[in-house]
């Protein structure tokens, strides 16, 4: 992958290997050279334009879904963790929308992934299908990511 370059400034690609998560350092990083590089213009992310096949290899399925790039990067964050915090998930994916990571985790809802513990105030993923409120598995056994 190429790099951006100015006269004073090296810029890494935002995205490493698979992974769907942009390092937040990064995107400021190029944010800053690319406006060195052209003043008059600025940088807009569209973390919603695109498609991932996402395969979820759960304990007791696996789920395969075409995703947005938002969409999959939760995905991806919850192999760390299995309960996030609609806040955390936004400050870890340089996001200020909450609504956006909302419809994210209401996709992956609808697709049994994920389910919101509303007197926790958190989002829980389903290892099992059916799985009691206690105990549940932590992080994804694996999940592989394609663009198209």
């Amino acid at each position: 992958m190429p790099y951006f370059t100015t006269e004073a400034t090296r810029v890494r690609p935002l995205a490493l290997g698979n992974s769907m998560l942009i390092n937040c350092s990064a995107q400021r990083d190029y944010e800053s050279a690319f406006h060195r590089f052209k003043p008059d213009k600025h940088l807009r992310w569209l973390q919603h334009i695109g498609t991932a096949t996402v395969n979820l290899e759960l304990s007791d399925r696996t789920v395969e879904a075409e995703a947005t790039p938002l969409q999959a990067s939760i995905a991806e964050l919850f192999e760390a963790s299995a309960r996030w915090t609609v806040t955390d998930l936004c400050d870890k994916l340089c996001m200020s929308d909450q609504a956006q990571i909302r419809n994210a985790l209401a996709f992956w809802a609808g697709l049994g992934v994920f389910k919101e513990d509303v007197v926790r105030g958190d989002w829980r993923l389903l290892e099992n299908a059916e799985e009691g409120e206690a105990g549940a598995p932590s992080g994804l056994a694996s999940s592989v990511c394609s663009w198209r």
